[in-house]
């Protein structure tokens, strides 16, 4: 494992440890971090964001999956005989 992995894994442990990835009202997770741990670096929070990004991915495609069709079904609803494909 690399410098940069190493540093990811260990960083990721620790906001998890701390309980700072929580669920926010609209389903996808973020960091919440308590006031006064310190600091973090562009890096440290580039590699949150990207953690971030990969829990969120099944919720993304969840609502993704349910706006498509919704999309699909108000398209049938406006254009019943397919008019205007």
């Amino acid at each position: 494992m690399d410098f940069r992995e190493e540093k990811k894994k260990k960083l990721i442990d620790i906001i998890q440890e701390r309980k700072e990835v929580i669920a926010g009202d609209d389903g996808f997770y973020c960091y919440w971090p308590e006031p006064s741990r310190g600091f973090l670096s562009s890096d440290d929070l580039r590699i949150i964001a990207d953690y971030l990004d990969e829990i969120n991915k099944p919720w993304q495609k969840q609502i993704d999956r349910y706006f498509n069709e919704q999309r699909a079904e108000d398209q049938i609803r406006l254009d019943p005989l397919g008019f205007h494909e």
